[in-house]
Order: C-alpha cells, then sequence, then structure tokens
C-alpha cells in the first residue's frame, strides 16, 4: 500500500517537472521565435541591406546568365566541339575569378579603403563589365547559311521536292559543306546526296552552285572562314580580363552586407541573403537566359513527335541577346550600388571586429565604476585630514 503511494507520488512529481519543462521550453522558443521575426523586420526594412541583395542578384543575372550560356556559345559562333568550348569557356575564367579575388583580398587587407571607396570603385567595375559585354559582341565568325525552303513555328523548313523521298530526320546533326563555301546542309540525306568517297558528298540533288545551276558535291563538316579561329581567339582572351576586373572587389560585397546591420543580426541576415539569391536570383536567371537563347533555335532534334536539343541557333541573334542582356543586368547591378553609395554613411567602422566594440565598451564601464569607487571611498589623505579636524 504505502509503495503505491510512493509510486503514485513519485509519478505527479515527474509529470509536474515535465510540464515545468515544457512551458519553460515553449516560452523560450517563443521568444526565440518573436526575436527572429523582429530581426527579419528590421532587415527586410533596412534599404542598404536591400540594395546590396539586389545588387547581388544583379550580378547573377549578368554574370553567370552568360557564363552558363557560354560554352554553348562559343560551339555554334567559332564552330568549336562541345569539348572545345567547354575547356577554352571555363578554366580561363575561373582563374581569373581567383586571381581577382585573392588580388582584391589584399589589396583591401593592405589599404583598408572606406566604405565609400570601395562602393564606388565596385560601381565603376559594373560599369566595365557592362561595357565589356558590350565589346564582346566585335568579336564572331561569319554567319553560317542553312540551306532551308522557310521557316515556320518549329524553325527552318528542311524538307523539300529535292529530298522528299529520302526520309530524312533530325535525330542527329551531320553538317556538310556546299559547294559555293558558304551554304551549310544539316545533313547529306536533306542535301539529297547519294554518294560518299573520302567524306566528298556527289550527286546531291538539293545542291546548287552560286550560278543557280546544279552542282552535286559536297564536303563534310561545317563552312569555316579563314578569320574564324582569330575571331576566336580575341574572344578568348578578351573575356578573362572582363572576369577580373569585374570580380576584383566582389568580394567584398559580404564585407558590406554584415556591416549593415546589426550585430545580434548577423546570422539572420546571412540566411535571409542566401534565401533571397536563391529565390530571386538563381533560380529565376536559369529560366530566362534559357528561354532567350531557345529563341535563337534554328534546328530542334526531333524524334517521336518530341523536341529535344537544338541543333543550329541563328549566331547574330544569339551573340545580340547574350551579351546584351548580360549588359544590361550588369547596369542595374551598378545602379543598384548607386543607392548603397548614398546609403553607405550607416555603414559602421568595416575593420573593426564586434568584440573589439564590446571590449571597448567594458573598459569604459570599468573606468567609470573605478571613478565611482575613488568618489565613495575617500583616501587615506582625506581621512586623516578629517581627523585632525
Amino acid at each position: 500500500m504505502n509503495l503505491n503511494i510512493l509510486n503514485i507520488s513519485v509519478s505527479f512529481i515527474l509529470m509536474y517537472l515535465m510540464m515545468f519543462i515544457y512551458e519553460i521550453h515553449s516560452k523560450i522558443i517563443m521568444r526565440s521565435f518573436l526575436g527572429m521575426i523582429a530581426a527579419s523586420k528590421r532587415i527586410l526594412k533596412n534599404p542598404l541591406y536591400i540594395s546590396i541583395v539586389i545588387n547581388d542578384i544583379m550580378t547573377i543575372f549578368g554574370s553567370l546568365g552568360h557564363f552558363v550560356m557560354l560554352p554553348k556559345y562559343m560551339e555554334h559562333q567559332f564552330r568549336m566541339t562541345a569539348s572545345d568550348a567547354s575547356l577554352l569557356s571555363g578554366p580561363p575564367g575561373i582563374a581569373a575569378i581567383m586571381a581577382a579575388t585573392i588580388l582584391g583580398g589584399y589589396l583591401v587587407w593592405k589599404f583598408r579603403p572606406t566604405a565609400k571607396f570601395l562602393i564606388a570603385s565596385m560601381i565603376a567595375m559594373e560599369a566595365i563589365s557592362a561595357i565589356g559585354f558590350i565589346l564582346l559582341m566585335i568579336p564572331k565568325c561569319d554567319k553560317v547559311e542553312m540551306a532551308n525552303f522557310g521557316l515556320n513555328h518549329e524553325g527552318l523548313i528542311l524538307d523539300s521536292d529535292c529530298n522528299f523521298n529520302c526520309n530524312c530526320t533530325t535525330k542527329a546533326f551531320s553538317p556538310i559543306c556546299g559547294s559555293d563555301g558558304r551554304t551549310v546542309y544539316f545533313t547529306p540525306c536533306f542535301a539529297g546526296c547519294k554518294e560518299n568517297v573520302n567524306q566528298t558528298f556527289s550527286d546531291c540533288s538539293c545542291i546548287s552552285d552560286p550560278s543557280g545551276q546544279l552542282a552535286s558535291l559536297a564536303t563534310e563538316g561545317f563552312c569555316v572562314t579563314d578569320d574564324c579561329w582569330s575571331q576566336a581567339l580575341g574572344y578568348i582572351i578578351t573575356l578573362p580580363i572582363i572576369q577580373f576586373i569585374s570580380s576584383l572587389l566582389r568580394i567584398q560585397h559580404a564585407v558590406i552586407l554584415l556591416r549593415s546591420v546589426l550585430p545580434g543580426d548577423k546570422s539572420i541576415a546571412l540566411g535571409m541573403f542566401e534565401a533571397l539569391i536563391c529565390i530571386f536570383g538563381f533560380v529565376p536567371y536559369l529560366i530566362i537566359f534559357g528561354s532567350l537563347v531557345d529563341s535563337t533555335c534554328l534546328v530542334w532534334e526531333k524524334s517521336c513527335g518530341e523536341y529535344g536539343n537544338c541543333w543550329f541557333y541563328d549566331t547574330d541573334k544569339f551573340n545580340n541577346l547574350l551579351h546584351a542582356l548580360s549588359a544590361v543586368f550588369s547596369s542595374f547591378a551598378a545602379l543598384s550600388l548607386v543607392a548603397t553609395y548614398f546609403l553607405s554613411g550607416r555603414i559602421g567602422e568595416l575593420y573593426e571586429d564586434d568584440s573589439d566594440g564590446n571590449e571597448a565598451t567594458n573598459e569604459k564601464e570599468l573606468e567609470a565604476a573605478k571613478g565611482d569607487t575613488k568618489n565613495k571611498n575617500p583616501s587615506s589623505k582625506e581621512i586623516n585630514i578629517r581627523t585632525k579636524l
């Protein structure tokens, strides 16, 4: 009987303790949640913070949009293989960005410029980036003319009477160059070729010479002009230089971002920053650039009624859209930094740790406390004088 009473008593005590702990824990969670909501409101109402976020989003659109589409552009503009285009577009740019990041960090560490000077330099570099994208429109090869028989909503019409009974498809792209040295045919089948000897196609019913006479010879591959490689070389050299200049002080965005909010809000500010640039930056830029690049496609892979990859682009339109859009977004990034520049008065000391400020405050408080103690506790001389009196 006594044992049962003891068990019941212990159970009630444990249940009460659990309820007490749960209530305290709930209050702590609620207090933390309310604190996070309050901090989020403060951050979202901070115009300096918002201008920095907008700048990073515009930079993602301008730089990453161009960088992601670059291999495809170089492959079709300069008649490269996919592997060569990836090799020549990726590593040089990455190396330039790495070198710029290291050098920019060293220069800031060495000279410790003010926030206004840093932001003004970033504006200049974003402007250079926008101008650079415009300049990158210049190096290009002569436009390849794909033999076609009209244009519809799907792109070029490749079928005609001369290849009607050949059962040609766009499953694979195997270009051949016509006898005029300028016109490309999608495949030997679409050119109506019947014979192939040593990569030279003959008896092609759809190929004619510039005078309009039937010229049934064609060679394998694109029609490549002599100056195409020199244009590609100019592009390959210019692009890393622009990427180096535009990335020189980009790492300092994080420093300015953290200095734009209260010390206690930094962790939430970083989390919100990552969320905002993922939602409004990394996701939309792929959709925008992808849809615009797809709009320049002239021949799509088609199999079983479904579309696949794009085989052939309007390279002039591709060039103009890719670089103009990147230049526009880089210009928007520069404009957002102009707003950051005028709001930079809210930024505190860039190169002072928060702990330094706290230590200084603590030292002042200690000195004040010592002063109060001295005032409250008279010295021994004062005591002796009072005693004599």
